[in-house]
Formats: C-alpha cells, structure tokens, sequence
C-alpha cells in the first residue's frame, strides 16, 4: 500500500524596514530563504550592493522556493492520481476522462 506525506505550507510574517542603508527584517522564526542570502553573500562580496538589492534577492529567492514547492506539490499529486480510483460513469465526457 502506498503512504502519500503531505507537507503543510503555511506563511509565516515578515516585516522589513530600511533605516540609513540598513535592511531590518522582523519575522518570529528562522525561514530558508533568509539561510540562504547570508550563505550567498557570505561566499560572495559582490552579491549584494544595497540594502534595496538584498531586498530584491530575497523576493528573488523566495519565488525560487515557492516554485520548487508548487513542483513537489503537482508531482505528489500526480503520484496519487495514478494510484485514485474513479468510477467510470461519474469521468464520462469530463475532462478528466481518457477516452
């Protein structure tokens, strides 16, 4: 029998303030994508020339995880579609049917 895990995605608030330069984030937990811009700039001095440039890269970034998630999400979907079962009379002429 087949198990399907199901990751829960959920949005967690995040605040930014740019103050003399300065980009501030407030947000109550640690998130992937701000791991990643520190790693990034960290092993590049160039990556970032501003405050509003760090800005744009985490917008960046943060749409590059969204994508991945949405991806994951329609291959688990597709993996579980091929194991449903759906009765004949109820997909005739939907276009769910295959035929």
């Amino acid at each position: 029998r087949a198990r399907w895990a199901i990751s829960l995605i959920y949005a967690v608030p995040v605040a930014f303030i740019m103050h003399k330069g300065v980009l501030f984030s407030l947000r109550n937990e640690e998130l992937p994508v701000f791991r990643l811009q520190r790693r990034r700039a960290g092993a590049r001095a160039d990556y970032v020339k501003d405050c509003s440039d760090l800005l744009l890269n985490l917008y960046g970034a943060d749409v590059e995880y969204s994508a991945d998630s949405l991806e994951d999400i329609y291959k688990t979907l597709s993996r579980v579609g091929k194991h449903a079962k759906f009765p004949k009379s109820r997909l005739h002429g939907s276009p769910l049917s295959r035929g």
